[in-house]
């Protein structure tokens, strides 16, 4: 096989594959085209794509017209019923495929084979992908006033989904001096539901709170709080970069956004993050 072509899905997003490539050999009637997506990442870390209601939306090349029979084995589309299939390009869109996390995956298996299982052809080069990261939307964080210590509470809205265990990470403007005492997370809500188990790590050096949530992170908007949580006397604006991710190490993102805030409690302004402008508060009052 030979001029292979790989586009899927964002991390953690669940939708169209398409697969391009040029088979060197026949393949008889009793055949069948293998399609083998990777469950590791190119260091052996599990990170499985995730096979849904795998669907055929579109064939081209030496598969037009066609009507093969789609099955399923672990991570491998498997068709047959192919009609002798000549050499030649062809392309494939499969609907149902959710990629992991964003990190350079083991290689994909792209093969045929006859009616006893034997390879007839297969791809000679390890073809990888590396799923690119979605965009987290909708960002809202509301601080108490600056030098009271309280609450910080986080709002936003996830592209990919973590279907098992996940995290979300928050890198600190420096600054920032997070406090020695353990940092709380609670009150999840949205997609989170209520009951949702949230653990803690900070790391002050770094600046990064890590909040473990077990169970998943589903598409959609959530929120949580965090305590406690100081804003420094003085802090004028600055950039936070929150993250979704797996639970694995080193970080395999998801979904990640620059956010800029400005200190509305000192200075007066505010932040839209849909419009992108900073808006001067004017008190009329006092003009």
């Amino acid at each position: 096989m030979t001029d292979l072509y790989l586009k899927v899905p964002n991390a953690g997003v669940e939708y169209e594959a398409i697969i391009e490539l040029s088979s060197v050999g026949f393949t008889p009637q009793d055949g069948s085209l293998h399609l083998g997506f990777p469950a590791k990442t190119r260091f052996g870390l599990p990170s499985p794509f995730r096979l849904g209601s795998v669907g055929i939306k579109a064939m081209g090349g030496v598969l037009s017209g066609l009507a093969p029979t789609l099955s399923l084995s672990g991570e491998t589309v498997i068709l047959s019923d192919l009609s002798a299939l000549p050499p030649g390009p062809l392309s494939i869109t499969l609907t149902g495929i959710r990629s992991p996390s964003s990190a350079e995956s083991a290689p994909f298996l792209l093969q045929t084979l006859d009616a006893n299982g034997l390879v007839l052809n297969q791809n000679p080069q390890a073809l990888s992908v590396t799923p690119a990261i979605g965009l987290l939307r909708e960002i809202n964080m509301i601080f108490p006033p600056a030098g009271v210590q309280g609450n910080l509470n986080v709002t936003f809205a996830t592209e990919g989904t973590l279907v098992n265990d996940g995290k979300i990470k928050i890198f600190f403007p420096n600054q920032f001096d997070l406090p020695y005492i353990p940092i709380r997370a609670q009150f999840p809500g949205g997609v989170l539901g209520a009951g949702t188990i949230l653990e803690v790590e900070t790391d002050r050096t770094e600046k990064v709170v890590t909040v473990s949530v077990l169970g998943g992170i589903p598409k959609g908007l959530l929120h949580l709080q965090l305590h406690p949580i100081t804003i420094p006397v003085g802090f004028g604006s600055g950039t936070f970069l929150i993250q979704t991710a797996d639970p694995g190490h080193p970080d395999r993102v998801v979904d990640q956004v620059d956010y800029m805030l400005v200190n509305t409690a000192e200075l007066g302004y505010s932040w839209d993050p849909a419009m992108s402008v900073v808006n001067r508060q004017i008190d009329m009052m006092s003009v």
